[in-house]
């Protein structure tokens, strides 16, 4: 299966690791609603990680995922598999367009 970020296709990719596995302050690719974001592991709760999501607007949200959540690699970027695979594909979120 490949993974379609910005319309285009990337390799096939395979699991690398689960969420508990990796430390605090790692960063990955999360899929928001309608598009990717950034996220980092904040803190480790028992059987779930906490997140914060980056917002496109300047605002952080948290979320708490399963330590078990799959961590894949596309070209030494760590994606968190969404729920639901549908989601697979969609653009990265615009945090400023002056760049």
């Amino acid at each position: 299966m490949s993974i379609i970020i910005s319309g285009k296709i990337s390799e096939p990719y395979l699991p690398q690791t689960i969420l508990g596995e990796l430390a605090t302050g790692t960063r990955m690719l999360y899929r928001a609603k309608n598009e990717w974001r950034q996220a980092v592991i904040s803190r480790d709760f028992g059987s779930k990680v906490e997140l914060t999501i980056a917002n496109p607007k300047g605002r952080n949200y948290r979320i708490k995922k399963a330590k078990d959540s799959q961590i894949f690699s596309i070209k030494n970027i760590l994606v968190l598999m969404p729920d639901y695979p549908r989601l697979l594909s969609g653009p990265l979120a615009k945090y400023d367009n002056r760049w």
